[in-house]
């Protein structure tokens, strides 16, 4: 993945490659439930989430979660760029307008050292992203966890240079977000409980808030 940016993933580049890029990548709308990759799927594209929101996740052999995260924005897809292919699985969780960039162009411009600066670090950015979010659900606390982990989300949605959002849409249910943190639906609600009353968090009406300032 890759945030760090205002309006194209493209922009530490220069004009010409931007342009070459840009030129044949597509706009593409993606519907509630579309698939953009599968685990074990190969690389065929990276997606630049626009607007919209989608869903990474992996299971194990059991079907249990170890990593599950909605996310706002950025570009999704460059780790597979560089190992041939996908680890997790990558899904619309609402309309989604996405750039995709297909794969071939970024092979065929492969040799540009700032291209490939680029993508090595968009794969880097990923990474740690993804080991931050497992961070938060291997704590043990299970309010922590939550809070942790929707200060998580909630930073990798917010736009460089702006300060960081308070509130997101959130179109999940209690209930799926007890299987992603692997915590039973009631002990989660309870805790929500709890942190409402403490004016720490809020969850419902399809958003998320965060009313108080949480790590990072």
């Amino acid at each position: 993945m890759a945030v760090n940016y205002l309006v194209s993933p493209w922009e530490s580049c220069d004009s010409d490659l931007q342009e070459r890029i840009e030129e044949q990548s597509r706009q593409v709308i993606f519907e509630k439930g579309d698939l953009f990759y599968d685990a074990g799927d190969r690389f065929s594209a990276l997606y630049v989430l626009q607007s919209g929101i989608a869903f990474l996740h992996r299971v194990d052999e059991s079907g249990k979660y170890t990593l599950a995260v909605p996310v706002y924005r950025g570009t999704w897809g460059a780790p597979a760029f560089l190992t041939g292919i996908h680890t997790a699985t990558f899904r619309a969780s609402s309309t989604c307008s996405v750039k995709v960039v297909p794969g071939k162009v970024l092979h065929d411009l492969w040799d540009d050292g700032e291209l490939q600066q680029t993508l090595r670090s968009m794969a880097e950015t990923d990474f740690n992203f993804l080991l931050d979010v497992m961070g938060t659900l291997s704590q043990s606390d299970v309010e922590s966890r939550l809070v942790s982990y929707l200060s998580k989300v909630i930073a990798s949605a917010t736009p460089p240079g702006q300060k960081r959002l308070n509130t997101i849409r959130w179109p999940f249910s209690l209930s799926e977000l007890a299987d992603w943190l692997s915590v039973s639906r009631p002990h989660l609600s309870s805790v929500v409980k709890t942190l409402r009353e403490r004016r720490i968090l809020e969850i419902g009406n399809g958003k998320v808030v965060l009313l108080e300032k949480s790590p990072a």
